[in-house]
């Protein structure tokens, strides 16, 4: 007997089965690698037994739905920071994340394919895409120096810009996974 896995019309595991008195029950694991993302529909298909009445138990059809797994996360910044070079580190030690690091002024203003923001120290410059992210909800983190010298990192779902430039007002924290 012969047990097969299909996708559509494709066969993509096929075994060789035996069974008898003594062995009347077998488990097989099969793992099946995802390329691509989106649903998709299988059979698993078991041959029939000699003198076997009831076939319609040897199909078995099921669906794997496949999620996208990584996240593309966009840093701008206006001036540099030491601080930059620990998420291109922190984003580098997981294959599952992509970080593209850019300067406010070279930023496209285009947002698609990106999961998460993080922008260093904003400012005025920052206003039109803060007001992108908020439209189209995509999550953020604002790094800003505080008076003490020290980082503080704060998810934030709206900066309020002083006309000098700075951060007057933080409201309304933005969940996320990260």
């Amino acid at each position: 007997m012969v047990i097969a896995v299909w996708e559509e019309n494709k066969l993509l595991l096929k075994e060789k089965l035996t069974l008898d008195e003594d062995n009347a029950f077998k488990k097989l694991e099969f793992q099946i690698n995802a390329e691509t993302i989106g649903n998709h529909f299988y059979t698993v298909k078991i041959g029939s037994l000699d003198r076997e009445e009831n076939l319609v138990n040897n199909n078995y059809n099921f669906s794997v739905r496949v999620l996208e797994d990584k996240a593309s996360i966009l840093l701008l910044y206006d001036h540099i920071h030491p601080d930059i070079g620990f998420w291109q580190r922190m984003a580098g030690q997981d294959n599952r994340r992509k970080i593209e690091v850019t300067h406010i002024s070279e930023f496209n203003q285009q947002l698609t394919g990106y999961s998460f923001v993080i922008l260093m120290n904003p400012n005025t410059k920052f206003e039109r895409i803060m007001n992108l992210m908020e439209e189209k909800s995509i999550p953020y983190l604002g790094c800003r120096q505080g008076h003490n010298g020290l980082d503080i990192l704060e998810p934030v779902h709206s900066l309020i810009l002083e006309s000098s430039g700075y951060i007057k007002q933080i409201t309304g924290p933005h969940q996320t996974k990260y």
